[in-house]
């Protein structure tokens, strides 16, 4: 069985230099301080990692990454850019958070999901806006929508239609067309207190 090798190299231009080579199962640890860089680096016969530290900046490169910890902050006075080329999920086993004191922007080349097993709550002070390109769907079991102002519903084609009934009620109902209304049903029942007709009237 063959040791391990190490080493100590010491150099005015190159600084020093330790390694732990072990030949026999192809792995080599090394340590570099040359001055301005420390960089760490083991490797094997399939794998790489290196950790290189300057007085700016410390880059790890590896094939996996992992943190296991009782508690993790990161803080950033700068911008903070997290990338992946495939795969990306954040998962909590309690509440999660995501806060922005300024826009926070979410876009989706693909399908885009919401989902809960509990209530969902959209909640704005000002202006909310639904657009869709494509067909717009609303369904649940009891739909509601109400307003402190106006409320104005407009499409080249509208249809209002219930399979048992449709109510419409107000303190007054005005029922316009620039060209013709159609009422037409099994039994057709006007009924007021005061009912006026004007114009020209055709029964039959």
């Amino acid at each position: 069985m063959a040791g391990l090798v190490c080493k100590v190299e010491l150099s005015k231009s190159g600084g020093i230099t330790i390694s732990v080579d072990d030949s026999e199962n192809g792995i080599l640890q090394e340590c570099t301080m040359d001055g301005t860089t420390i960089t760490m680096r083991m490797k094997d016969s399939e794998n790489e990692s290196t950790i290189e530290q300057t007085a700016s900046k410390i880059a790890i490169t590896c094939k996996e990454f992992q943190l296991d910890a009782e508690t993790i902050t990161c803080n950033s006075t700068e911008d903070t850019l997290h990338t992946s080329k495939k795969k990306m999920t954040f998962t909590s086993t309690e509440d999660m958070a995501h806060t922005s004191e300024a826009k926070i922007s979410q876009t989706a080349t693909a399908d885009f999901a919401l989902k809960t097993d509990a209530n969902m709550t959209v909640d704005t002070g000002e202006k909310l806006t639904v657009t869709a390109t494509g067909d717009l769907s609303l369904k649940g079991d009891n739909i509601s929508a109400s307003t402190n102002n106006d409320a104005t519903i407009s499409s080249s084609n509208a249809t209002i239609e219930g399979s048992t009934k449709v109510a419409i009620s107000g303190a007054e109902i005005s029922a316009e067309a620039d060209s013709e209304i159609t009422l037409s049903g099994s039994i057709a029942n006007l009924d007021g207190t005061t009912t006026n007709v004007s114009g020209t009237v055709n029964l039959g």
